[in-house]
């Protein structure tokens, strides 16, 4: 897995901001790091994980995957590592569906999103040029080329036109591959005949 320091440079060198094997500078790195803020607080807006559903909560409890939860003064919410299954008469558990997130905000505005990326929990935002980008691990470079097609990054460090086609085309997989995912993180419907 690549950190978001990474991400930033390969989005730079990919967009051709910096030369190949040059080190961001700090400003780039600090606005790469606000473009890929921006990135995964656009997808988060845009449903891109799923709709929540807000949940008012006035004791303690667990977080359960799609939900929205506002805390009361002193309530904790804790992080799950199983989730009871759906479908279980015998009160079975399974892991947390990949791409899922839930949300918290408590009573004094401490906003948490937290996203289930392929083996546990991972933080969405106020990221740090050190933190692990959240899905680096499915491709680092495909993160990288969706992040410099991005509109926050290319807006911030100048028009793609001369941009490669590889490089579009880089990003579009990886979103794709996204997209494909994403069907796993829904409950299952029953069908409705007529």
């Amino acid at each position: 897995m690549a950190t978001c320091l990474d991400v930033i440079t390969y989005a730079l060198r990919l967009a051709r901001v910096t030369a190949s094997g040059a080190s961001p500078s700090a400003a780039e790195t600090a606005d790469g790091l606000a473009c890929l803020q921006s990135m995964y607080d656009s997808w988060l807006a845009n449903g891109m994980f799923g709709k929540l559903e807000d949940v008012y909560l006035t004791v303690n409890d667990t977080a359960q995957e799609g939900k929205r939860y506002l805390l009361a003064a002193g309530i904790t919410l804790t992080e799950p590592t199983t989730i009871p299954a759906e479908d279980s008469a015998d009160g079975s558990e399974r892991q947390p569906r990949d791409l899922s997130i839930y949300e918290s905000l408590t009573s004094t505005g401490t906003r948490t999103v937290r996203l289930y990326d392929r083996t546990g929990w991972v933080n969405l935002l106020g990221l740090a040029s050190s933190d692990i980008a959240p899905l680096s691990g499915r491709a680092a470079m495909g993160l990288a080329a969706t992040l410099a097609t991005s509109g926050a990054f290319c807006a911030m460090f100048g028009d793609t036109a001369t941009m490669n086609p590889d490089v579009r085309a880089l990003a579009n997989t990886f979103k794709a591959g996204l997209s494909y995912k994403l069907g796993s993180t829904r409950d299952r419907t029953a069908s409705e005949y007529f």
